[in-house]
């Protein structure tokens, strides 16, 4: 007997829910799928703040992007591990009772059959489930204020790494791309890499589900050797991993001189980075730059700097 979501899907109802059964990613977004809601293929949910999209894709998953616009690509950070595990239609629904469901609709011999292949399993004795997605990034079913799933989404190396690029070319007290100015405490005019790096750890996943620990960091580029030390995340002898920071010296005893963040890594040992307070010595004139690519050993020459700045070591970041 075929359930009332699937019904309501096969007779492509209305039923007191959203249907969206499309072949084109539809203009607009909502940020919630209420009790018995169906995403169809390339139907989205969006955050209010515009950054995670939730999408059923045509191969079968349900994904979760971070949008990052001036970086010219979306970053998924969390999925459903079905890619390719429905043969027909697949959907996505809101069963009433809390269930999240993956349902995969096949017509053997011209008969609708449907099937589900994917649950989140929080199914309880309610009828008013509603799937969120939340400005933290995080998924979550809630029957009134009462969480019963959540997909626990958290940062990553990608992530991180489009954060910082989504803010190339800006300065010490620009708009950022969060709709902030500045990055911390950079509008001070101080030397502001640190201030950059930071930000960008802090503000890729909030909310405890990103980068741990970064209260500790400050202005100073030795508070992410510090980090590093203290989380046993500070690393000399391997190449990095993108999202780590990497830190430079200025040559004669000269320790954490400046920080970028690790933006790509390539099969041939060289490495791209990104960080602010680049470009100028005028703290106000300077912005955030993408350098590189360059070896990622010890001792090597920060390319295009306005100082000389030599690859010290890298922090890897404590995620969520």
């Amino acid at each position: 007997m075929l359930r009332a979501w699937a019904l309501r899907l096969l007779a492509g109802a209305l039923v007191g829910s959203t249907l969206l059964v499309t072949s084109q990613v539809p203009a607009w977004a909502a940020s919630v799928l209420g009790p018995n809601g169906v995403l169809g293929v390339n139907g989205q949910l969006r955050s209010t703040s515009n950054e995670y999209t939730l999408v059923m894709q045509s191969a079968g998953n349900l994904v979760e992007y971070l949008q990052e616009a001036k970086a010219g690509k979306d970053v998924a950070l969390w999925s459903t591990p079905t890619a390719g595990d429905c043969g027909g239609t697949p959907h996505a629904t809101m069963d009433d009772n809390g269930d999240l469901v993956l349902v995969c609709v096949t017509e053997p011999n011209g008969i609708p059959h449907s099937t589900v292949y994917w649950s989140s399993n929080s199914t309880r004795s309610v009828s008013n489930a509603e799937l969120v997605v939340q400005t933290d990034g995080n998924l979550v079913v809630y029957s009134g204020s009462k969480a019963l799933w959540a997909s626990t989404t958290k940062a990553n190396g990608s992530a991180i790494a489009n954060l910082a690029l989504d803010n190339l070319a800006e300065g010490y007290d620009s708009l950022n791309s969060i709709g902030g100015k500045g990055f911390y405490t950079s509008t001070t005019g101080e030397n502001w890499c640190a201030d950059f790096a930071h930000w960008v750890w802090n503000y890729t996943v909030s909310d405890g589900a990103g980068v741990q620990y970064t209260s500790s960091l400050t202005p100073g580029v030795v508070s992410f050797y510090d980090y590093g030390v203290a989380h046993n995340t500070w690393f000399t002898s391997h190449p990095p991993v993108v999202g780590d920071a990497v830190v430079f010296d200025g040559g004669s005893g000269d320790d954490f001189a400046h920080i970028a963040i690790v933006t790509q890594v390539n099969s041939n040992g060289t490495i791209e980075s990104t960080g602010g307070n680049e470009g100028n010595n005028d703290t106000e004139l300077s912005t955030v730059n993408t350098d590189g690519p360059y070896s990622w050993e010890i001792g090597t020459t920060l390319p295009n700097s306005s100082n000389s700045r030599f690859v010290e070591g890298y922090v890897t970041p404590v995620y969520g």
